[in-house]
């Protein structure tokens, strides 16, 4: 019908006039019926009353086909990755974010080489078109170590099982640690700074840590030493052996002001005694033993040597690796005054292994401060 006159007859209507009653030829009707009801004419005039249109589709070829598109998930791409705050003292929270691009919803993040697991704690939400934002936090014990901690090797993971590549820049913060202020009225007089801020201050510094690193089991004493260099000073001096490192601190603000080293000579050797009887060989002894997976002071202990030493062993908890802190320090039991004579340090990792005392014949105790660990440690004393 389509282009052609379309002519409507009815018996009510043999006399209608052929130029109203005619389509035009220029309109061009779509394929389809339609169907006109209860035409009516008056003295060759049309009258036309539409009760009722019915508009049926016909499909030319017979056959509508519909096609449903069912998108397949692409891989990931990540478009960006902070890490917020950079500096972490004392302690504190940092937030890790990942920006990236998929058309399947991102559901986690990873950040270990060539591994597929997610990280614990992601959240991830649409921020955008076929833009995902993911985050996860880390809690920085206040026990950390100051240094710089970077990660690497960071993935994305969408929910059609496709990772991502890795985003090829690594991302830090820095961890540290600030010295406590004094209350005023402590201290030797005044706002002084304190015995123990003194001894926290020169562990900042350089050469002190190197010194600290080419020694063993390094001791320390801090003193007021009035007019060097015309300041009123602490002095915090660390000896091993015949070798001290003396840092002087300017005992109001804490600025040092300088550092000494000195070596002391060489001792003349006693001349030789005659030999004492042999005694029965030395050999060791089991002390006491420890365990725990948190904070602990251990109870004290008697050596009876002029050497012992600890077995320790330190295993992460599960998945918890990364967060892994161990640190114990040996004290001997005379008062709270009293600063240590050693310690061992397992940071992020799995350890075991034995730290020996070279000082003995009192009582001791341990002050362990751990976190996300299994610990054990085994006293031994050399008799």
């Amino acid at each position: 019908m389509c282009g052609e006159a379309l002519s409507v007859r009815s018996e009510s209507v043999l006399q209608l006039d052929t130029k109203r009653a005619n389509i035009e030829k220029s309109f061009i009707y779509p394929p389809r019926y339609y169907i006109y009801m209860n035409i009516g004419s008056e003295k060759g005039k049309m009258k036309k009353q539409v009760v009722a249109i019915l508009i049926v589709l016909v499909v030319i070829s017979g056959l509508l086909t519909v096609n449903v598109l069912s998108e397949e998930a692409y891989k990931p791409i990540i478009q960006a990755v902070t890490v917020s705050p950079t500096e972490i003292v004392n302690g504190g929270v940092v937030t890790f974010t990942v920006t990236a691009k998929s058309n399947a919803p991102v559901k986690c993040v990873g950040y270990k080489e060539g591994d597929t697991n997610c990280t614990e704690g992601t959240c991830c939400s649409n921020v955008g078109e076929e833009l995902w934002k993911c985050e996860w936090t880390r809690e920085i014990s206040e026990w950390a170590p100051a240094a710089t901690y970077t990660y690497s090797h960071i993935y994305v993971i969408n929910e059609g099982e496709l990772r991502s590549d890795e985003w090829p820049y690594s991302i830090s913060f820095n961890v540290g640690h600030s010295v406590p202020t004094r209350p005023k009225g402590e201290g030797f007089g005044g706002d002084n700074i304190s015995l123990c801020d003194a001894i926290v201050i020169s562990l900042e510094n350089a050469t002190v840590t190197d010194f600290l690193n080419a020694t063993n089991m390094t001791t320390v004493q801090v003193s007021n030493f009035k007019g060097y260099k015309g300041e009123n000073t602490l002095r915090v001096q660390w000896s091993f052996s015949n070798r001290s490192l003396d840092v002087y601190l300017n005992e109001t603000t804490g600025n040092i002001v300088g550092i000494g080293e000195k070596t002391a000579l060489t001792p003349t050797p006693a001349p030789a005694s005659t030999p004492a009887p042999a005694s029965e060989p030395k050999t060791w002894h089991f002390v006491d033993r420890f365990e725990d997976s948190k904070n602990m002071r251990t109870p004290s202990f008697t050596i009876k040597g002029d050497r012992w030493r600890i077995n320790y062993i330190v295993n992460p908890l599960e998945g918890l690796t990364d967060d892994s802190t161990f640190k114990a320090y040996v004290y001997p039991d005379i008062n709270e005054t009293a600063f240590n004579i050693g310690s061992l340090w397992c940071m992020l990792k799995q350890c075991a292994g034995t730290k020996e005392i070279s000082k003995g014949n009192a009582d001791y105790y341990i002050d362990v401060k751990a976190a996300y660990n299994r610990w054990e440690l085994e006293v031994e004393d050399f008799y």
